[in-house]
């Protein structure tokens, strides 16, 4: 395909862990080729493949010089992911799932809105193998300056941690500098969230976002993906307690208070919580959580500040939350004299 001559024109570095996709790469990939925009590179990163995955990865990097490919043993998708960050050279970066399709135009409308922002994201519909049914993301549009935390903070609670920009990593743009300046990656210590975990360390740094009305992606759901698979039905309160401690360290970092920090971290818990039908069911997920020590304070602050509660979510359920917040701290503590039993 000929490549599209602009002003603008820079690179962008897409990269796509892969695992046992054989049925779907090909059609994934010929996606990427098909971009209206072409300058880009593409890096695929076979996780330890059982399939013809590697075989296919290998087929199309002998085609195009601007696909090369990582080989390694099964580390999952947050580390496949980082690895194709050490290697990624182009001014901005684009995660795309090896079972999803890009549309034609995706790259070359993200690229044309990035101008000095630092991340651009759009809608996607999501489509599954076994019915016929489509469902399109509302995305929250137009462009977002940050000129202070609490205005940072705000959009966090009400429009990232409300769907409205969807958690997911493949709709959105990314310069590739805010990532490597500040040593953010996806977090290998958990299985799933991590595209929560990433975008919400992102947000910390970026200053200028703009979000598009535009449909540029389509995000299979399949009965085997991991997505489906882990922890379809529990409650992952060590990933999230995890994933937020590490969250912290950079909310530290770029001047985010406790107060402010806490808002965030009750409302991604929120979303764990909400999960179980019998608040007896948070107990055998906390005798799990690693990190016990974390999220011991971070709930007792949170209790601490009963206001916060009707803050983050409204007078109608912040008693229910916050008495959520005392079996969790007594389910803290029966776990702590267990051990010592």
């Amino acid at each position: 395909m000929e490549q599209i001559e602009t002003s603008s024109c820079v690179m962008v570095s897409i990269i796509i862990p892969i695992y046992n996709t054989e049925s779907y790469l090909d059609e994934c990939l010929q996606s990427v080729i098909n971009q209206t925009y072409q300058d880009w590179e593409l890096i695929l990163v076979d996780d330890g493949s059982t399939d013809r995955s590697k075989e296919i990865c290998i087929k199309y990097q002998e085609k195009d010089k601007r696909i090369s490919c990582i080989f390694q043993s099964n580390h999952g998708v947050s580390y496949a992911r980082n690895q194709g960050l050490r290697k990624a050279k182009g001014k901005y970066v684009y995660f795309m799932d090896s079972d999803d399709i890009a549309e034609p135009n995706l790259l070359e409308k993200a690229v044309d809105n990035m101008a000095d922002l630092d991340m651009v994201y759009f809608n996607i519909v999501t489509f599954s193998e076994n019915s016929t049914g489509c469902q399109f993301s509302k995305v929250y549009q137009g462009l977002t300056i940050f000129y202070e935390n609490r205005k940072r903070q705000e959009f966090i609670l009400k429009q990232y941690l409300n769907f409205k920009l969807c958690y997911f990593s493949c709709n959105k743009l990314y310069s590739l500098n805010i990532i490597k300046n500040n040593h953010i990656s996806f977090d290998e210590k958990v299985s799933i969230g991590e595209d929560l975990g990433f975008n919400l360390t992102f947000l910390l740094y970026a200053k200028k976002i703009k979000g598009l009305p535009d449909i540029l992606y389509r995000y299979r759901k399949r009965n085997g993906s991991a997505m489906n698979t882990v922890g379809k039905l529990q409650l992952r309160l060590n990933d999230f307690s995890l994933m937020l401690e590490r969250i912290q360290f950079h909310a530290k970092k770029y001047g985010m208070s406790q107060a402010e920090f806490s808002l965030i971290f009750m409302k991604t818990m929120d979303n764990q919580y909400k999960k179980c039908t019998n608040r007896k069911e948070f107990k055998p997920y906390v005798q799990l959580v690693q990190n016990r020590k974390f999220l011991a304070y971070q709930t007792v602050d949170a209790l601490s500040h009963p206001l916060r509660f009707i803050q983050v979510f409204g007078n109608a359920e912040a008693k229910m939350k916050w008495i959520d917040y005392t079996y969790i701290i007594k389910y803290l503590l029966f776990a702590w004299r267990r051990e010592k039993e």
